[in-house]
């Protein structure tokens, strides 16, 4: 069996995410709210190029709270976001990032970013998986 591994979604005709792959990107619960535009906002004298890897650090500290399920409530139903609530509360974790591992761990895991540039995809992996 191979190590869980991120791959990137593509718009070509005929794609199909694999199987027991899991989509993290946006508006999913997993999906990395702060953008390239939010990282210069709130921090300007970070380079364009370095930009991405300041956005997956900011989404990495977040982990370790709720504070990323209150951005992601803002795109379900309510209904939707009960049910979310019930399974992470029925799982035990005290935080995503351990709920992170608890759904996440063995899975292949969906964005949109290119392979060879930084993404919260690669921090999930590592927090799944260890």
């Amino acid at each position: 069996m191979s190590a869980p591994k991120r791959i990137q979604r593509q718009r070509t005709k005929g794609y199909r995410l694999p199987p027991d792959a899991i989509y993290v990107g946006r508006p999913s619960l997993w999906g990395n709210p702060y953008s390239l535009d939010d990282v210069r906002a709130m921090f300007p004298e970070v380079p364009v190029e370095d930009r991405a890897a300041a956005a997956v650090r900011l989404y990495g500290s977040e982990l370790e709270h709720w504070g990323l399920m209150s951005d992601f409530g803002w795109h379900v139903s309510d209904a939707r976001w009960d049910a979310i609530d019930a399974e992470i509360t029925a799982s035990g974790a005290k935080s995503m990032a351990d709920y992170a591992r608890v759904v996440l761990r063995g899975h292949d895991l969906a964005c949109w970013c290119p392979l060879d540039q930084p993404c919260h995809g690669d921090t999930l992996l590592e927090l799944a998986n260890r």
